[in-house]
């Protein structure tokens, strides 16, 4: 009999559970041509309860039956936010689509090189390209040279830079390829050439490449360009970023005494 009891109080603290609460589904769609958005947030302020559209941009979720807000958020889209009282549904599953209006936000990118003073990029009557941090961070880049041969038409040979097929440095002669840190002149006067080892890649803000003759401000040695790195203003909070990389031979090949080639397994390799 007490088994029974408990079964039964079991059973009923179930459904009560479950009778306090409503499933809310629906689908995500784009306000403009109503195809549906996967991958889309959809959670209430305390994000105690949340939900992730699917492929077809379907979402469900468990809620309380009482007064909700929800917020749906999506890169790309304006963020919508819906507060509806729950407490009034009769049924255990209430269906409510939200439709997403894009947010096109036109990131604007100032550059100094350009003209000496800070101005919009699109504004420069000189053809400059900018390389930020996230491009330098997304890829395995531990020398700056290696950044600068990213951008179009500029090229890095035996430590000299090139731009649009123009000679980068004369070894004791001068330049016609200005490199600058926070715009000081890096090369040196008895090698002149620019030492890439010790440039900051872990505290470059921006940098900065004039395609084209820029004698008139930086002087003669920027004939055929200048390439410009910017580093970060200090903060008061201090930063700490390692960086690790490693790489590995597949299956080397290694010579013998006699000259013959052999794989990791001292199985002689054909030529």
């Amino acid at each position: 009999m007490k088994k029974l009891l408990s079964v039964a109080l079991f059973i009923l603290l179930i459904s009560r559970a479950f009778s306090q609460t409503i499933t809310v589904k629906g689908i995500v769609t784009d306000k403009k041509d109503k195809s549906p958005l996967p991958g889309v947030y959809i959670y209430t302020p305390d994000t105690k309860y949340s939900a992730t559209t699917d492929m077809y941009g379907k979402y469900s979720v468990q809620l309380p039956k009482k007064e909700v807000t929800l917020i749906v958020k999506f890169i790309g889209y304006k963020d919508v936010t819906k507060t509806i009282d729950l407490s009034k549904i009769k049924t255990n599953e209430y269906t409510l689509n939200f439709e997403l209006e894009q947010d096109n936000v036109m990131l604007q990118t100032f550059v100094v090189s350009g003209s000496r003073f800070e101005q919009k990029l699109e504004e420069t009557t000189v053809s400059v390209d900018v390389i930020k941090p996230d491009l330098i961070d997304n890829r395995n880049t531990y020398n700056i040279d290696n950044v600068v041969k990213q951008v179009p038409g500029v090229d890095v040979q035996d430590g000299q830079a090139n731009i649009r097929g123009g000679s980068g440095f004369s070894y004791g002669a001068g330049s016609r390829v200005m490199v600058l840190l926070d715009d000081l002149p890096l090369i040196s006067a008895d090698a002149g050439d620019v030492k890439w080892n010790y440039l900051p890649v872990e505290n470059v803000e921006q940098l900065e490449i004039i395609k084209g003759a820029s004698s008139v401000l930086y002087g003669s040695a920027s004939l055929n360009g200048v390439i410009n790195l910017m580093t970060k203003e200090p903060t008061n909070t201090p930063e700490t970023k390692i960086n690790v990389f490693h790489g590995f031979y597949w299956d080397p090949v290694r010579a013998d005494s006699l000259g013959n080639r052999r794989d990791s397994t001292g199985k002689l390799r054909k030529p």
